[in-house]
């Protein structure tokens, strides 16, 4: 009998831990409702629609570039504008509802953890014919709600650049006067804060950088992945009593 509940727990967690990590789905539109292909990590993914939805993908950073598709000038054919190539976080066990923007930039209008009871559906003017999470409405569902433009991390390309320069210099006291500047004036992935807390050698300046980056950050719901970043149980415990002594709310 005893065989038999170990068994049954091992496989639960087993199960547990493939949710947690590969329970993320993204769902992208453009901000026009228009239509488009797009790759992801250098894989095409699917026919030209309004809506594209990749499920069951890791969390963290991916490649994303994105097509968008319209008529030529002469009013027929198809042409393909590039509107969106750069580098994307993606949260660990979240469905996350995207757009490409006017300008050209990926905007993250809604998050949600992955196993929560969806809200209710609502539809943005801005996307015609489809409502907040992208999906096609159903007759009578028209209601516009604001879009919520949360806050963005620092983009990759800036973020590694910001890499580079603590990563030349020799001592951890510079790199963490160099990391508190950037965080005071920037956001960031909780992903990103573990890197940072990584390029430190010491574990003081490690958790001096974690309990200042906790509030630049924009996923709170991730930051357990920065205990990563630490040797000692010692130095995790007083994190998490840091953290547990701040407002909590969900995004950041």
């Amino acid at each position: 009998m005893k065989k038999h509940l170990l068994f049954l727990v091992f496989i639960l967690q087993g199960l547990i831990l493939q949710a947690n990590h590969r329970g993320v789905e993204l769902s992208l539109s453009i901000f026009d409702n228009s239509r488009f292909t797009l790759v992801f990590d250098g894989m095409y993914l699917g026919n030209a629609c309004n809506t594209q939805i990749i499920e069951n993908t890791e969390p963290g950073t991916h490649y994303l570039q994105v097509m968008r598709i319209s008529q030529n000038h002469h009013g027929y054919g198809n042409m393909s504008e590039m509107i969106f190539r750069g580098y994307i976080e993606i949260p660990n066990a979240a469905k996350v509802f995207a757009f490409i923007d006017r300008q050209g930039r990926f905007r993250i209008r809604e998050v949600y953890p992955a196993f929560a009871p969806q809200p209710q559906v609502n539809v943005h003017p801005n996307f015609p014919g489809h409502n907040s999470y992208g999906y096609p409405n159903q007759p009578g569902q028209f209601q516009p709600i604001q879009v919520f433009y949360g806050p963005q991390a620092m983009n990759p390309a800036e973020f590694e650049s910001l890499v580079k320069v603590i990563e030349n210099r020799s001592f951890d006291s510079s790199k963490l006067t160099i990391a508190k500047q950037a965080l005071s004036s920037n956001k960031f992935s909780s992903a990103q804060v573990l890197r940072l807390v990584e390029l430190l050698t010491f574990e003081s300046y490690k958790l001096d950088l974690a309990k200042f980056a906790y509030n630049a950050t924009i996923d709170k719901n991730n930051y357990h992945i920065v205990y990563n970043g630490f040797t000692f149980n010692s130095s995790i415990n007083e994190l998490a009593a840091f953290i547990s002594h701040q407002p909590s709310y969900f995004g950041g």
